[in-house]
């Protein structure tokens, strides 16, 4: 689930960068339950963890499991970490796949094997995919909520509007009803992740619904954890306020097994500290629509298929042979070199955000002088609040001959909001410095500086043309919104 990766890697950087005690006292807040069945991680350091998304943590008070029957997975992801490579796989399975039950002698739906708690659904993976399983993570979608809102949101980029409507109901809540960039709070992007039956407008008006069903749905999960973890990566856990929400949010929506000690945690965050999220390996299950009845079974294709699917038999997923097994191959298969860390000049540029245009009373500006004429930081700090900025008097700067502004990075928007305040007769020249809160800017005044604009003129919105396509999104269908 795109929120439960997110939520522990941003964990992860919180808890590197913290002290001792105040990781011991977060990581004491993470609830914990025992799952047997987990098997031992190799000596070579590498670890799969099985991630799951459910709507409940009914009984999980207390590190027991307790009563939860009824309960079900609503995602299933496999993550495979190789922190010598600092390489990481994930594996998204879906949860309609039919497959034995571990421990109860028959098939059914991989999401019903978590009915009698995380131990059973690890067996049934193990068993099923031959996938070792090292420790268990489980998010709440309560949570996810908050931890999507910490994390500043997710922006996607919508080529068409989409909801989720199931004969008119809408189950999930996602409605978007705009095309473009926009950032989704933690309710809307819930809704995303979740939504079953998602629908898409064309240019007549008229709604189509994704044919690819629950693997649609896991497609625009993966798309949403690529954000996510970009943005995750992107926070500044050295800002001790925003930390402290940040992990306050992520905590109390995770559930781990109790083998997961913290030694081990702080040990892998520290190793994926510097992890490039477009280095993820993103991987799907191959699966053929399937139909089944008291344990009769009829792929699609086959004949029976048809008609069962008009008598109302249960509609299922199975997995796809000899393809599933060379997509388990790849999970677990070492990279043949470690990945290069990221430098200032080689690293991705961070998520910057859908760039919609920004007010200036939502600008927080700090004004220096770096020029030889006196008080005129003060003077332009009171120029910018007449404006409408938050400015204060950051005082005096090392000489400069230009002016510049220094911004958040993914506040771009921003720092073009106050670009458009300040005269220099040229191009106001801006740079991202990792560290300020978002739509905050420092402004350098140069011996350039040449007065303020008597008001701000407003920026246009940006363009709703997709985002140029990348490895990751080239294969999207065309409904499907993708990163910024």
């Amino acid at each position: 689930m795109a929120a439960a990766l997110a939520a522990l890697l941003a964990l992860g950087l919180v808890l590197a960068a913290g002290g001792w005690g105040y990781t011991a006292f977060r990581f004491g807040q993470i609830s914990s339950v025992h799952v047997p069945g987990l098997g031992k991680a190799p000596s070579d350091g590498s670890v799969n963890l099985l991630v799951v998304g459910s709507d409940t943590r009914q009984g999980l008070r207390d590190g027991g499991f307790g009563d939860a029957a009824g309960q079900r997975s609503d995602v299933i992801i496999v993550v495979h970490l190789v922190p010598a490579a600092r390489h990481a796989a994930v594996l998204s399975i879906p949860r309609d796949l039919y497959v034995p039950v571990a421990g109860t002698g028959g098939s059914a739906k991989i999401n019903s094997a978590f009915n009698r708690g995380p131990g059973q659904l690890v067996q049934t993976i193990q068993q099923s995919f031959g996938i070792p399983i090292h420790h268990y993570l489980l998010v709440n979608f309560d949570g996810f909520r908050e931890v999507v809102d910490a994390l500043g949101g997710v922006a996607l980029s919508f080529p068409r509007p989409v909801r989720d409507s199931n004969d008119g109901h809408n189950e999930s809540g996602l409605n978007i009803p705009r095309t473009g960039c926009q950032r989704l709070g933690g309710n809307q992007a819930l809704a995303l992740a979740r939504s079953r039956y998602f629908q898409y407008q064309d240019k007549a008006g008229r709604w189509h619904g994704d044919p690819a069903t629950d693997l649609g749905r896991i497609r625009r999960q993966q798309t949403m954890l690529r954000v996510l973890a970009a943005n995750a990566v992107g926070r500044n856990p050295a800002n001790p306020i925003r930390a402290n929400a940040l992990v306050g949010s992520v905590v109390h929506s995770l559930t781990k097994d109790d083998q997961l000690t913290i030694r081990r945690s702080v040990t892998l965050a520290r190793q994926f500290r510097s992890f490039d999220p477009a280095r993820l390996t993103t991987l799907t299950l191959p699966v053929d629509r399937a139909v089944q009845r008291d344990g009769v079974v009829r792929r699609a294709g086959q004949p029976g298929f048809e008609q069962g699917l008009s008598h109302g038999w249960e509609q299922i997923l199975l997995a796809r042979q000899p393809d599933a097994r060379s997509t388990v191959a790849k999970l677990v298969a070492r990279p043949t070199r470690p990945a290069p860390r990221p430098s200032a000049a080689t690293a991705p540029p961070r998520w910057a955000g859908p760039g919609a245009p920004v007010a200036p009373a939502a600008v927080s500006v700090t004004v220096r002088n770096a020029t030889s004429r006196q008080g005129l930081a003060a003077r332009v700090t009171a120029g910018l609040s007449a404006l409408g900025f938050k400015a204060t008097n950051g005082g005096n700067a090392p000489p400069s001959a230009t002016t510049r502004l220094a911004h958040a990075p993914g506040s771009d928007a921003a720092a073009s909001t106050l670009a458009r305040a300040v005269k220099t007769g040229g191009r106001v020249a801006r740079s991202p410095q990792p560290g300020l809160a978002q739509r905050s800017v420092v402004l350098i005044l140069g011996a350039d500086f040449n007065g303020l604009a008597s008001r701000v003129v407003p920026a246009k919105p940006p363009a709703t043309r997709p985002p140029k396509p990348t490895p990751a999104t080239r294969d999207l269908p065309p409904w499907d919104p993708r990163p910024c």
